[in-house]
């Protein structure tokens, strides 16, 4: 009897021991840095409208409007946070033809901005890596001091 309780307090000590230990930490992956996945040539792909002037928003995809044209927009982030426009399409031409770009709210970025004539903030859709082959942004237009239309812009990489 008492080897059979000494066995027992040996076996829970051991449970304890056991259940106390901690699990062993792997690394999740290579680390890069926010942002370094926009660098490279991009082709606007899809497009959606959403007008908001209506008492329920109406959302619209004219991507085969845009992508129909003889031209196509195209663009080009390059490392030194400066952007080209190559090609312009149909539609707003917020872009300029060239300039530079940056995050908001680095290193957890929500948004881009393109300084060109004007400061235009671009809000992500999705923060692209280097294995990503499509990214995307979305901005408003305004017009008597409200927004009146939205656009969701789909690039691929080109």
């Amino acid at each position: 009897m008492k080897k059979m309780k000494g066995i027992l307090k040996i076996v829970a000590l051991a449970l304890i021991i056991v259940s106390c230990s901690k699990p062993e930490i792997k690394p999740i992956g290579e680390y890069y840095p926010a942002g370094d996945g926009m660098i490279g040539s991009w082709m606007l792909t899809s497009v959606m409208t959403t007008d908001l002037d209506l008492p329920v928003p109406e959302t619209d995809d004219p991507s085969d409007f845009y992508n129909s044209q003889p031209t196509q927009w195209k663009f080009t982030f390059n490392a030194d946070s400066t952007y080209t426009v190559d090609e312009k399409g149909p539609g707003p031409n917020i872009f300029g033809d060239n300039g530079t770009w940056t995050f908001t709210n680095y290193p957890f970025p929500e948004s881009v901005m393109m300084y060109n004539v004007d400061t235009t903030t671009l809000a992500l859709k999705n923060m692209p890596r280097a294995s990503d082959a499509q990214f995307g942004f979305e901005f408003t237009r305004q017009g008597c001091g409200a927004d009146y239309v939205a656009y969701e812009y789909t690039l691929t990489r080109n």
